[in-house]
């Protein structure tokens, strides 16, 4: 029983030493903060349609879309339920829509009261100032128009030697920021290609990775009694 005992506190401590080792540097963490928890209705909701999103349940998408969905804010006359479902085919299950919900839907929520009520914009990181504490002021300057900085959504994101799941785990990123070397602005990838602040690199999959710039929110509000989703857009900055 010793000899088991003993054999299984080695493992665990050999264990934790590789975990640690496989960790990969950025240039700094930004974890992710949620106030949906501030309205029950809304946590709810919230745990209902991040289940939705995992099934790819069409119909329960398609019942939130409010019929002004905001998609372009310089395109007013795109903003609307039409447009939202010509822009995404939600009957594709592998249609961008997926990954970027679900993405965006595990980074936590900002809220704030507007018109009397409670409106919930999701991720939350979008709304602080980390990249510019920890990369500086416009660090978006230095950039070119391949480059672009993100961090991962969550612990132990896998960093693979290739842009292919069965290709090496080279680490893992725990909330780090990293640099990505082959952002288009113009159309959705699976993979990025990053580097690291020691310059090392490795791929990532899309909906491990929020980009500083250029990737998408969701904005939720309460209409008639019911959650709404108002708006699906990218950032800016």
């Amino acid at each position: 029983m010793k000899s088991l005992l003993l054999f299984i506190a080695i493992f665990c401590i050999m264990n934790d030493r590789v975990q640690s080792q496989n960790e990969l540097n950025g240039w700094g963490k930004i974890y992710p903060k949620d106030e949906s928890e501030s309205d029950i209705t809304f946590s709810l909701f919230i745990m209902e349609l991040k289940q939705a999103v995992e099934n790819k349940n069409v119909n329960f998408i398609e019942g939130i879309i409010s019929p002004v969905i905001e998609l372009e804010y310089d395109y007013p006359s795109k903003n609307n339920y039409k447009s939202f479902m010509e822009k995404y085919e939600l009957r594709d299950s592998m249609n961008e829509f997926w990954p970027i919900a679900k993405k965006i839907l595990s980074l936590g929520a900002f809220s704030k009261k507007m018109d009397d009520s409670s409106v919930f914009f999701f991720p939350s990181v979008w709304f602080s100032d980390d990249y510019n504490r920890i990369l500086g002021e416009e660090f978006y300057m230095g950039l070119d128009s391949t480059q672009n900085y993100a961090n991962a959504v969550n612990q132990n994101v896998k960093v693979y030697k290739g842009a292919e799941e069965s290709s090496e785990i080279i680490g893992k990123l725990n909330y780090e920021i990293v640099k990505i070397i082959n952002f288009d602005h113009r159309k959705f990838t699976d993979w990025y290609k990053i580097e690291l602040k020691d310059g090392s690199m490795g791929y990532v999959k899309n909906e491990d990775l929020y980009l500083s710039m250029f990737d998408y929110f969701m904005t939720f509000k309460k209409v008639n009694g019911d959650w709404e989703m108002v708006a699906f857009e990218r950032t800016i900055i």
